[in-house]
């Protein structure tokens, strides 16, 4: 019984532990890789090959970008985002009256290359697009905590977000 008591009144509210003294400072972790490691951004290229076809009934005329980077499993997961310059930087697809005719210039991404499409509205013939023109894909893996809709940002925006240059 003796014990007990002294047990119990042993421990009083003072007696909780403090704070010892600051320890030796570590040594330095590595570094991490940027959030941005996996992604890959082109240089800006000249489309080639240009020529007229036909696609699901549409007359076209279209271009190629080589685009190494982009393998099947970046084709099958990852966000693609093409831009084009002609002055200003627009997104694809991008529609306008070239030739006096409503068109769309858009992308076609295939393994290691990207078709750039442009189609008039009415199918009337293609207009060609012009070999003046600079394209520069962007290639986003798969991230399961980025919830971004890239396609609904600017050029700008997305350099931003990345620390890229324009």
């Amino acid at each position: 019984l003796v014990v007990l008591c002294l047990g119990f009144t042993a421990c009083q509210e003072d007696d909780s532990p403090t704070e010892g003294p600051q320890g030796e400072q570590g040594p330095p972790g590595e570094d991490g890789e940027d959030g941005n490691a996996n992604v890959i951004i082109s240089d800006w290229e000249y489309g080639s090959a240009r020529r007229d076809t036909v696609i699901d009934g549409s007359n076209m005329n279209y271009v190629k970008v080589m685009s190494p980077e982009l393998s099947a499993t970046y084709l099958n997961n990852s966000a693609i985002l093409v831009y084009m310059s002609f002055g200003p930087i627009v997104p694809l697809p991008y529609t306008s009256y070239a030739g006096s005719k409503l068109n769309t210039i858009n992308f076609i991404p295939s393994a290691n290359k990207l078709f750039i499409t442009r189609f008039t509205h009415d199918n009337s013939g293609s207009i060609p697009l012009s070999s003046a023109l600079q394209y520069r894909y962007v290639i986003i893996p798969p991230q399961e905590d980025l919830r971004i809709d890239f396609a609904a940002m600017s050029y700008e925006e997305v350099m931003d977000y990345f620390g890229k240059d324009y």
